[in-house]
């Protein structure tokens, strides 16, 4: 009978039902036993089954404590555990957790692992299960005897139909057939369609067949050793052995209170085991077969197990060749023989064969440094042989500390080495015997260039005598190190700890000697390198070339003369080379007897070999020079401030444009010198080179913005028949000191010989000086000027101080668009400048009380003045800029093309051919004042004035004052 009514509810044919379960159940158990049993403990709420299986009694699974496992069976997704909906209206319905299988479409599963059926019979498998819902389902129960590699699905009856009203039902009698006894089996429920179901009260019976008589024989062969394989013979007199099959090892002593399990793969007699590597060697062992938890009896005879043990077993540190602590070998029986081995991969390789190490002690030692695990393997006769566990050795190399080394200077000549001292120390352990020590020089950190200077044979701490020699990558340098090297392998190297100074002959060489020509004569100015130079040979040469070197150990006289010698005097070095001074390495010679406008080359040879240069001579340094008439340099424009750079840091982001022009003279007619601009300070050298970055303003719209000294960006120009040349010339000012706030410096234009060659020849600065200002609100500072106008790019703008344009102009630039690029670490306000047709950029002092009162072009040909100048009585521009002490810095004053126009106007044409006072007069042309406060004069003589009505820069209106008559 079906009862489709609420738990709560209980008509008679639910109870007639759970009378017939009360009755059949004794009857189905009736002879069996109980194997397992699920009621699925006490959850707290939802749980997932990974947690619950973690958790402890009561809330997780009530047969845990068992040793079964929990899982979803290999199934989609995982059942979970409730405590909702407890189990109800089935005999012995334990009521607490159950196990839920969701709504949710799909695959959910759950089971239980590691049931041992083993000589069961008649397995019967019941449990509970409430649908959720009256709607269809499928719920499949499986079993595996594999750990869940394989299913197979079970055939159960009595499940609730599709159409059964929800709540609880209980199943018995499912069978399991003969195939599922196994000691370990594993029962899986499984759940698809959209209907949620639960499971409770799993329980599994089954009927005990007789346990089988096995009886253990004895093993071969015996002895054996650890790590070999043993063979165990058994028989079975009564019952059926199944399940899996073991072999139990007792102590040395046969007892097997805590017997060592050997895993085998076989099931027929006899069973193949391997002895553990960690067993002990002894003569009272015994095994017994364990087959599906049927224990045999032992085997009638004890046996011998032979093992051999190292100890100490703790890792051991060595130095190389440092003596370790002995390892003992205890053998157990005693072996035979044997052998000690070690290999550099733990646990595997134990090939190499350790020299003369045969007995049960070994003390480990090793030259290299490396990780070495050390074992023996002992022979027990002809029986077997084992290996022993092993012993990790590292083996550290030694450490080498160079020691103090004289810092020198160390004077390498030719065929003179210099000696040199090297202390070292050895720690950690001694070198390998035949051992040598190499002691190196480098300035690199020992790559490629180390060069060795003296080698030590030994073992331990000691001194090298070194040498330095002259030899290829040796250089003249004050950061050498030295180091102490082995010809094996060290733990650390250290080198002397500070830097040496190391000179070798060949490239010890004057540093920047300078020359200066005149009018038939060159002046060379000379200072001695830092050390290791006694003696200096100088030599002159008409042409490019120096000529060749002196020659060690020869005499070398110069011309007659103190400090003056005349050319195509003194020792001939080779054809036209002279010795002009061979002296102290600080001093200068001139030469004289020169031709002008012929270049001449001056060659330096250092010795530290006294006059005779018995230790070698330098391979030289040269310098040229074309002696030449003196050039002069007039003055024409000289502007009184450039943009300087702050006090602080080193960097110059303010830049602005700097010009000036001036007229060369006395130079070769007719002939194009190469030229650079730069500046120096009143304390620098006549023929200094000179810094900043010059810009060449040769050609309209194509100035160039270049490199200091002469190269690609270098300029030109060439001189008229009588050896003059005129010119602008501009540069900006670099990140130099010498462009510091306030500084004051000299203009330069340096010229090369005419020759086309790239050496700087003339050195020619004004005398009138420039300070730099930088750009800020100080007083003593400047502020940045703006300006448009309709002048014409690439000619000049000029500021006064005063509208007669009298005196030196405060500042100077030229008009854009230039063509030259100005905008890497220019003052910000230029990039309003840059490129934009008639504007300009530049500065003024903030210290200038009566401000910018004159802005003028000059033309870039010829520097003469280009139409009007615009002038201010006071400083203050129509515009509104006001010039006088400003204080805006980078914040630059703006004058306007209203304020300063730079061009003359033009009259193309009037709007009357004749005129009479009263009328209105449209003049129209170019250049015109965009500002309504032109002023237009009529009349004869220009008697008579009037201003503008309307007024821009292409156009004037303006009313015909009564006083200008009639007429045309």
């Amino acid at each position: 009978m079906v009862c489709f009514l609420r738990k709560n509810s209980f008509p008679l044919g639910c109870w007639l039902l759970g009378s017939l379960w009360l009755v059949l159940l004794p009857l189905l158990s009736w002879g069996q036993a109980t194997l397992f049993t699920e009621t699925f403990g006490t959850p707290t709420g939802n749980t997932s089954l990974a947690t619950y299986a973690a958790g402890t009694a009561p809330a997780t699974f009530s047969s845990k404590t068992n040793g079964y496992t929990y899982s979803q069976g290999g199934a989609a997704s995982p059942a979970d555990v409730r405590a909702t909906s407890a189990s109800s209206g089935y005999p012995n319905a334990s009521g607490g957790g159950n196990t839920f299988f969701a709504s949710t479409a799909g695959e959910y599963g759950f089971a239980i692992a590691g049931i041992n059926t083993n000589n069961y019979t008649g397995l019967s498998l019941s449990f509970g299960l409430r649908k959720d819902a009256a709607a269809a389902y499928t719920f499949t129960v499986d079993y595996s005897t594999d750990g869940g590699a394989t299913y197979t699905a079970l055939s159960v009856a009595g499940l609730p139909s599709s159409t059964a009203t929800a709540g609880w039902y209980g199943i018995t009698g499912v069978a399991l057939p003969a195939a599922a006894q196994a000691p370990s089996l594993t029962l899986r429920f499984r759940k698809s369609g959209g209907t949620a179901l639960r499971l409770d009260d799993i329980v599994l019976m089954g009927t005990a067949g007789p346990a089988p008589v096995i009886t253990t024989q004895n093993p071969t062969p015996t002895p054996v050793c650890a790590t070999g394989t043993l063979s165990v013979p058994y028989t079975v007199t009564s019952g059926t052995a199944s399940g899996t099959y073991a072999v139990q090892l007792s102590d040395a002593a046969g007892s097997f209170a805590a017997p060592t399990t050997l895993s085998t793969t076989s099931t027929a007699s006899p069973l193949a085991v391997t002895i553990p590597a960690s067993v002990a060697g002894g003569t009272g062992y015994l095994v017994r077969v364990v087959v599906g938890g049927n224990t045999a009896s032992a085997n009638p005879t004890s046996f011998t197990i032979n093992n051999v043990a190292v100890a100490p077993t703790a890792d051991q540190t060595l130095a190389t060749n440092a003596p370790g602590t002995t390892l003992t070998a205890t053998e157990t029986p005693a072996g035979s023989s044997r052998q000690w081995y070690y290999s550099t991969t733990s646990g595997s390789g134990y090939t190499n064969a350790i020299s003369g190490a045969t007995n049960t002690a070994y003390t480990p030692s090793f030259a290299a440094a490396g990780t070495y695990y050390v074992v023996v393997q002992t022979a027990f006769g002809s029986s077997c042989s084992v290996f022993s566990n092993e012993v990790k050795i590292a083996v550290v190399a030694p450490a080498i500390a160079t020691g103090t080394v004289a810092a020198g200077p160390y004077c390498v000549g030719q065929n003179a080495p210099a000696a040199v001292s090297i202390p070292f120390t050895v720690s950690g352990g001694a070198f390998a015997a035949g051992n040598v020590f190499t002691a190196y020089l480098s300035y690199n950190s020992f790559g490629s260039n180390k060069i060795a200077i003296g080698t030590l044979s030994g073992t331990g701490s000691g001194t090298i005598t070194g040498s330095i020699a002259q030899t290829a990558g040796l250089l003249t340098r004050t950061d050498y190190r030295i180091r102490v090297e082995a010809s094996t392998a060290a733990s650390a190297l250290t080198d002397n700890g500070t830097n040496l100074s190391v000179a070798s002959y060949l490239d010890n060489e004057i540093p920047n000697p300078t020359v200066a020509a005149g009018n038939t004569q060159a002046t060379l100015s000379f200072a001695a390198p830092a050390t290791c130079v006694t003696n200096l040979v100088v030599t002159i040469k008409a042409g490019t070339a120096a000529g060749t070197k002196p020659v060690a150990g020869n005499t070398y006289a110069p011309g007659a003369g103190s400090g003056t010698v005349a050319f195509g005097t003194g020792t001939v070095l080779s054809s036209g080379q002279y010795v002009v001074y061979n002296g102290p390495a600080t001093g200068s010679i001139t030469v004289t007897g020169l031709t002008n406008n012929t270049r001449y080359t001056f060659g330096l040879f250092t010795t530290n070999g006294g006059a005779t240069g018995t230790t070698g001579y330098s391979e030289g340094t040269t310098r040229s020079v074309i002696p030449v008439v003196p050039a002069t340099l007039t003055e024409v424009v000289v502007p009184q401030y450039l943009s300087g750079r702050p006090t602080t840091g080193s960097t110059h982001t303010t830049r602005l444009p700097y010009v000036w022009r001036v007229s060369l003279g006395d130079l070769a007619p007719s002939t194009t010198y190469k030229y650079y601009t730069a500046v120096r300070a009143s304390t620098d050298a006549t023929n200094y080179d000179g810094v900043g970055t010059p810009i060449e303003t040769q050609t309209a719209g194509a100035f160039v913005r270049g490199n200091a000294g002469f190269g690609s960006t270098s300029s030109s120009f060439t001189t008229d028949a009588n050896g003059a040349y005129s010119g602008w010339f501009g540069l900006e000012a670099s990140a130099n000191a010498r462009f510091t706030d306030q500084a004051v410096v000299y203009p330069m234009v340096v010229l090369n010989g005419g020759d086309g060659a790239n050496v700087p020849t003339q050195f020619l600065a004004t005398t009138s000086p420039v300070t730099a200002l930088y750009l800020s609100s100080a007083a003593t500072g400047a502020t940045g000027v703006r300006g448009s106008s309709f002048g014409l790019a690439s000619n000049f703008v000029l500021t006064y101080d005063n509208a007669a344009g009298t005196g030196r102009p405060l500042a100077g630039t030229w008009l854009e668009n230039d063509g030259s690029v100005n905008t890497s670490n220019y003052a910000a306000f230029y990039s309003s400048v840059e490129a934009t047709a008639g504007a300009y950029g530049l500065l003024t002092p903030n210290g200038n009380a009566n401000g910018i009162r004159r802005v003028e072009q000059r033309a870039l040909a010829d520097g003469s003045l280009v139409g009007c100048a615009a002038t201010s009585a006071t400083g203050t521009w129509p515009s509104g800029a006001a010039t006088a002490s400003p204080s805006g810095g980078t914040t630059a004053l703006v004058l306007t093309s209203g304020d300063a126009p730079l061009t003359a106007p033009t009259l193309a044409s009037l709007s009357l051919t004749s005129i009479r006072a009263g009328q209105t007069l449209i003049l129209t042309g170019t250049g015109f004042s965009a500002l309504p406060n032109a002023t237009v004069v009529f009349g004869p003589g220009g008697a008579v004035a009037a201003a503008t009505v309307n007024a821009t820069g292409t156009s004037l209106t303006v009313a015909v004052p009564s006083g200008a008559g009639t007429g045309t």
